[in-house]
């Protein structure tokens, strides 16, 4: 990780000042998110003057509302090599590469393309080194790691989004799915719950769904397991909840329960 600035070659004022001024446009255009012509404008700044990293940088993120994902990782590749202490960079070519690696992934396979995802992992990692709050890259790390079948890994990183953002859904949903996948219901009902008071409530509702499908999950169980009293607890707490989207949740809770009735 590099924490200070390098030496960059000396620039004419002249061409400094023409890409400067380049710059600006680009900003401007990109602020009004007129995304093509902050692209053309940043390419300008950049030809007049490579070593303008923020032209690299501001064109990346054009691309990035773009979903350019090519492209970006290309001017993030840019922007990275002329000022690698600089944690958004390395966080923007993390992103590139993994959306980049995502693209290029073979449905048919669904295995995104690992050199790339180990490239956008270790630009990530240097991010979160350089600026250790910056919860994109936790996040984004997650999902690297979650792709690359390191579940404990990516189940720290999305812990880690939470402390850090903890208004952020997102985070609360990505750990919970894996607690969900692993079997770990309890943990997944504790996370989605903690998600619930702190996220917007017209944002809550995808955790309240998380919630009652592991308490499902785990009213099957508990079913199966004969702790009927447990599973009915579980199931009954699905058929109370209000949340349009575990309406198509209980129908099978309904089912659960009337066969727990007739056992009785």
């Amino acid at each position: 990780v590099v924490t200070q600035a390098p030496l960059r070659p000396v620039v004419a004022a002249a061409a400094h000042t023409r890409s400067m001024q380049h710059l600006a446009a680009c900003n401007q255009a990109f602020a009004a998110r007129q995304y093509d012509a902050a692209i053309t404008a940043c390419k300008a700044a950049t030809q007049a003057w490579p070593g303008n990293h923020l032209a690299w940088y501001v064109g990346a993120s054009a691309h990035m509302a773009k979903n350019e994902w090519p492209e970006a990782e290309a001017e993030t590749e840019a922007a990275v090599t002329r000022r690698p202490d600089q944690a958004m960079y390395q966080l923007y070519a993390g992103i590139a590469r993994y959306e980049a690696a995502r693209a290029q992934n073979d449905p048919a396979q669904n295995d995104p393309a690992q050199p790339k995802l180990e490239a956008a992992r270790d630009a990530l990692l240097r991010a979160a080194k350089l600026a250790p709050s910056l919860w994109r890259a936790h996040f984004y790390l997650g999902r690297v790691y979650r792709d690359l079948d390191d579940a404990r890994h990516a189940a720290e990183q999305f812990a880690q989004t939470i402390e850090t953002h903890p208004t952020y859904r997102f985070g609360y949903l990505a750990l919970g799915e894996l607690c969900r996948r692993w079997g770990y219901h309890d943990a997944a009902i504790a996370i989605a719950e903690l998600g619930v008071q702190h996220v917007a409530a017209d944002e809550a509702g995808e955790l309240v769904f998380d919630a009652a499908s592991a308490r499902l999950a785990r009213g099957q169980r508990a079913l199966h397991q004969g702790d009927v009293a447990s599973a009915k607890r579980d199931l009954d707490d699905v058929m109370a909840q209000t949340e349009p989207r575990v309406a198509a949740l209980r129908p099978l809770a309904a089912q659960l329960l009337d066969q727990i009735a007739h056992k009785r």
